[in-house]
């Protein structure tokens, strides 16, 4: 399939471009007896996930990282000293500053073939600076945060804002991201066509557009002219 009237794509970042650090999650967990794989820590992360969007109202951080890290078994009393320490590395550093192995190259394939790229991410107010940081943020024409405009995907006002700044319309823009319920189906109902990255194999009964490397995305899109 190709998508020959596309002309921007935009992407989620957290569990798309980018991702917490396992390696300094795995340590902490460690330090308070949990011994986990990279592998469990992930398919763990998965369904708090889902688990937080059962429950827009509550505070995520907590509600997130509580359901994710009970399901590896950690003690409830040591709950607290975890988040702290989580806490204070987001502060300093961003928790979420691993990217993704394909992200430049498949980034840099797309710029070269004419496309304009985005990111539309809900976040903490700081995606920019850390796209900064992790040197993603040249490859991008426009950074949406939604700390920053007051909307939230799934809400179809995010996606829209995103296709005025471009100046493109819904059916010629496709939007990548991990979440089937606040990317795929926020993106549908804002006219774009969403495609559902899909690493873990975890949304294989959906009728939609998956991949499960980013690298994918090229077998869609054409070299266009500039």
């Amino acid at each position: 399939m190709k998508f020959e009237k596309i002309r921007a794509v935009f992407f989620d970042a957290g569990n798309t471009l980018i991702f917490p650090d396992y390696a300094f999650i795995k340590n902490v967990l460690a330090d308070h007896g949990v011994q986990v794989s990279v592998a469990q820590l992930k398919d763990a992360e998965f369904e708090a996930k889902l688990e937080v969007l059962k429950h827009p109202s509550t505070k995520p951080w907590k509600l997130f990282f509580g359901t994710w890290f009970r399901a590896l078994g950690v003690a409830e009393q040591d709950l607290s000293e975890i988040f702290a320490k989580l806490w204070k590395h987001h502060l300093e550093k961003n928790l979420w500053s691993h990217v993704n192995e394909e992200a430049r190259p498949v980034l840099s394939a797309l710029r070269a073939r004419g496309y304009h790229l985005g990111v539309i991410s809900n976040s903490d107010g700081r995606l920019e600076t850390l796209l900064q940081q992790v040197k993603l943020a040249d490859y991008f024409e426009i950074i949406i945060d939604s700390e920053k405009v007051g909307f939230r995907k799934p809400q179809v006002e995010i996606f829209k804002l995103a296709l005025k700044k471009f100046k493109v319309s819904g059916h010629e823009t496709l939007y990548v991201g991990d979440i089937y319920e606040t990317d795929i189906v926020g993106a549908q109902n804002a006219g774009l066509t969403g495609i559902l990255y899909d690493p873990l194999k975890k949304f294989e009964n959906l009728k939609c557009l998956r991949i499960q490397k980013l690298s994918e995305l090229l077998n869609f899109l054409s070299e266009k002219n500039r």
